[in-house]
């Protein structure tokens, strides 16, 4: 189990072993319902051989979920999600944490995320010591 660095946190983020588990969280957050699509491309998300499967919880409930993906000196942080009704409570950042501090205990020199411009999770990173490299592009279909 992994403690966010954060002190007085009311709930601490944690490895997540259910697989089902977390991808129902991002499916949610992601699909805006939990769907059998969705379901297919979390739990494939999921499954990256070495990542790391994060979350917060309210009570037994998961509400947020985060990644690491670890890759030669680099620590990818993605598919950070939170339930609409956990947001601003500081779940994410707690994430965001727990990952550094797992990072620095892996010895990856480097960790990169990817988050929408000018969002909630921009700032959240941004809190947490992260700096913009580079804008992209995001397209849609559909």
């Amino acid at each position: 189990m992994l403690r966010a660095t954060g002190e007085g946190s009311a709930t601490r983020a944690e490895t997540v072993a259910d697989v089902a588990e977390w991808a129902r969280v991002l499916s949610v957050v992601f699909g805006g319902e939990e769907s059998a699509a969705w379901m297919e491309i979390a739990v494939s998300i999921g499954k990256i051989e070495g990542s790391v499967l994060l979350g917060q919880r309210e009570g037994k409930d998961l509400m947020a979920v985060g990644q690491l993906i670890p890759g030669l000196r680099v620590a990818t942080f993605a598919c950070d999600g939170t339930l609409e009704g956990a947001r601003g409570k500081g779940n994410q950042r707690r994430l965001i944490e727990a990952r550094l501090g797992l990072a620095r205990e892996l010895g990856l020199g480097w960790c990169t995320s990817e988050v929408a411009p000018g969002s909630g999770s921009q700032r959240n990173y941004e809190r947490c010591g992260f700096e913009k490299a580079y804008t992209r592009t995001h397209w849609r279909l559909g």
